[in-house]
């Protein structure tokens, strides 16, 4: 198992094995480059994401370099553990990864233990398929939902609508026989067929003894379902009713089993599985999951889409992530999933000048040029203290480290606590915009 950082180099050959870069055989690497070249493209719903590898060149020879996306990707029978950049080591880089999933995900982790299966000595992938069996679990113990579904069938007893055409060529002749269409009210329904192929997918990719075993029990739960035939097409009639919510979580991890969450879209179940989340965005919603908790923050609201950069003709929506009232006053907010360094010269700190242009239109269009605009970056090392800029008069920048959940144990209201602090700091007691509705 391989473990590379955002951003880091996977190269062919050689015995490289840092966060940094990391080397995969010729064969599982020819792959890679196979897989790439072959007009595989990013998702449909992933494309604002970004690409997930560029080609490149390390050390003079060939590689790929890795965007921001984490996660676990396999190739060629090798799987690469894909960690956030902030870490310092594989360890943290885990923890981390999974707390920011469990935080910013909670419903598909509601029945996640760490103590249930020692993760740290499983793979990435092996912990999320656990994870999917614990809900499916969760499902079963709650009991599968029936629906009434449309059945033919050549029977030897009248039930339901006759079928004259059909039952004309199949049973001329056959006076005990009667082909009919009936209603029966019966497990095979989309969502139990999905459960039932995601349960056979991780028997069949599982190495751990206790998963196989769990999903081996799971699937005696499922005997009279069929398992899915058409993925795509059954995730498309899924109908989730009030009875049906305890199902939600095992589904959305389903899908992320059976699709892959990978920036290549395949057609069928591939043989390579992977699991792949854009860490911009799961950045994004860890930050907002933080100003919910965050006492004097109200009337929050993601991503707002009220003003245009453009007014005559309307174009250029433009779409800050967070709009919240902070001490009385309004407020913009951005997150940033980027690393900035506090010593960096001309007291820039590394900040990308088009980020301040992005906060610059934000502040004139939201905030009518008189207000405080918030960029939330990573807390790391060279960027724990909050820094505060001046636009113009009465526009004011703070950028803000946000603390990480990159401990064993975390607690979301100690978090929202120290991002407060720092916010306070910030704007000290300079009143901003009042609030209005």
């Amino acid at each position: 198992m391989l473990a590379l950082q955002e951003y880091g180099y996977l190269v062919r050959g050689g015995v490289d094995t840092s966060l940094d870069c990391a080397s995969l055989g010729e064969t599982a690497f020819d792959a890679l480059e196979v897989a790439f070249y072959d007009g595989l493209q990013p998702e449909a719903e992933e494309q604002m994401s970004g690409p997930f590898l560029e080609p490149a060149r390390e050390g003079g020879r060939k590689a790929f370099k890795v965007a921001n996306w984490v996660g676990v990707l396999s190739v060629g029978g090798v799987s690469i553990e894909v960690l956030p950049k902030t870490a310092t080591n594989r360890a943290q880089g885990r923890q981390l990864l999974l707390n920011m999933l469990r935080l910013t995900q909670a419903a598909n982790f509601k029945v996640f233990s760490s103590h249930a299966f020692a993760p740290e000595r499983m793979s990435m992938y092996e912990i999320f398929m656990r994870i999917f069996l614990d809900h499916a679990l969760h499902v079963v113990k709650r009991g599968l939902r029936r629906d009434y579904v449309e059945c033919e069938e050549n029977r030897q007893c009248f039930k339901g609508r006759l079928l004259v055409a059909q039952n004309l060529r199949l049973n001329l002749g056959m006076h005990h026989r009667v082909y009919t269409v009936a209603d029966e009210f019966i497990e095979d329904r989309p969502a139990n067929r999905l459960l039932k192929k995601a349960i056979e997918h991780v028997r069949r990719k599982s190495i751990q003894m206790d998963s196989q075993r769990l999903a081996q029990e799971l699937l005696f739960a499922f005997k009279e379902v069929p398992a899915s035939r058409n993925v795509d097409a059954d995730f498309r009639r899924l109908r989730l009713d009030r009875t049906m919510q305890h199902y939600r979580p095992a589904l959305t991890w389903a899908k992320w089993l059976l699709k892959g969450l990978s920036p290549f879209d395949r057609e069928g179940e591939t043989e390579a599985p992977s699991l792949l989340f854009p860490m911009q965005r799961l950045f994004e919603e860890y930050v907002g999951g933080l100003l919910r908790e965050v006492k004097v923050v109200g009337s929050l609201d993601l991503q707002p889409s009220k003003y245009y950069l453009i007014n005559n003709p309307e174009s250029f929506r433009l779409r800050p992530d967070f709009q919240f009232c902070f001490k009385g006053s309004l407020c913009i907010g951005d997150a940033k999933w980027k690393q900035l360094d506090q010593e960096a010269p001309n007291s820039r700190f590394g900040i990308s000048q088009a980020d301040l242009y992005q906060l610059y239109a934000y502040g004139h269009k939201y905030l009518k040029g008189n207000g405080r605009l918030f960029l939330f970056y990573p807390e790391t090392e060279s960027f724990c203290q909050w820094q505060d800029l001046c636009y113009e008069e009465g526009l004011q920048l703070s950028l803000i480290p946000v603390p990480l959940p990159d401990s064993e144990e975390v607690n979301l209201g100690s978090l929202a606590g120290k991002l407060q602090n720092r916010m306070l700091s910030a704007v000290g007691d300079r009143a901003d915009v009042t609030c209005s509705k």
